[in-house]
């Protein structure tokens, strides 16, 4: 959180200005300029571990051409799923930037929060949906929903301590 803090605070400087001279967008779009910095240190460490696992388990070369076997997906298919997993990773950034500005200074402190309560929630939520916990066990169902209930909780307890600091008693 404190990268995205000081990637914020740089990109507000001269990319941002520059940005919102040229297409003359608003403040809502200056945050997004920073998750690029922010985020390449995330970015070069992931390929640089990936392709260290891959040379040290030997399938450096199932990039170009997948080993023999009974998968019917491609290599073309899985770089399709890549990218767009990519592009929705950062999407979740893009969309958290938008909630961050319109939430605006005073409750900064909480959109991270609610943004990660909404991932878990979500992810979960379309997990029941598509029935992946259909064939766990009853605890583990239990345990998931217990927690989820706790998630919740947790954002009517945000909600409220944002309308009490706003409206004290």
């Amino acid at each position: 959180m404190a990268g995205f803090s000081a990637a914020r605070s740089r990109a507000g400087s001269a990319a941002t200005s520059q940005f919102t001279h040229e297409f003359r967008r608003g403040p809502i779009w200056k945050g997004n300029v920073a998750y690029l910095f922010a985020n390449s240190g995330a970015f070069v460490t992931a390929f640089v571990y990936t392709f260290w696992l891959a040379r040290r388990n030997n399938t450096l070369g199932e990039l170009r051409q997948l080993a023999p076997g009974e998968e019917s997906a491609g290599l073309g298919r899985n770089y399709m799923l890549a990218v767009m997993t990519g592009t929705l990773w950062y999407g979740q950034f893009f969309f958290y930037n938008l909630g961050h500005v319109r939430l605006g200074p005073a409750y900064a402190f909480s959109s991270w929060a609610i943004h990660m309560i909404m991932l878990v929630l979500l992810s979960n939520l379309l997990a029941v949906v598509l029935r992946e916990w259909k064939v766990c066990r009853a605890l583990t169902r239990a345990s998931t929903a217990a927690g989820l209930a706790i998630l919740c909780c947790a954002v009517v307890l945000l909600a409220y301590g944002n309308y009490l600091g706003e409206n004290p008693l």
